[in-house]
């Protein structure tokens, strides 16, 4: 649950002095900046292939399939390519 807070806690040796403490939150990293920047375009593609597959289809895809191909996306980029969404990211 600290982590849901951003806080951290101590705890001393005799369970008696709590202290709360703020962490410093982490900025973004460059696989989601990447990803927040292609969502809904890799969700179209998606669409667009279950359309070419079926003509039964209802227009929404699940989240996890939009993860699971900007994963893949993600691990077929260059290795220059993904430094540079890794400066950006740093940037923020």
């Amino acid at each position: 649950m600290a982590n849901l807070l951003n806080v951290s806690i101590a705890f001393v040796a005799d369970g008696v002095d709590v202290k709360v403490q703020p962490t410093k939150k982490k900025g973004p990293i460059g696989y989601l900046l990447f990803a927040k920047h292609n969502r809904a375009e890799t969700k179209a593609m998606i669409l667009r292939e279950a359309a070419n597959l079926s003509d039964d289809i209802k227009g929404t895809v699940p989240a996890y399939e939009v993860s699971k191909k900007l994963g893949k996306l993600w691990r077929e980029l260059s290795e220059e390519e993904r430094k540079s969404w890794t400066a950006k990211a740093a940037a923020q």
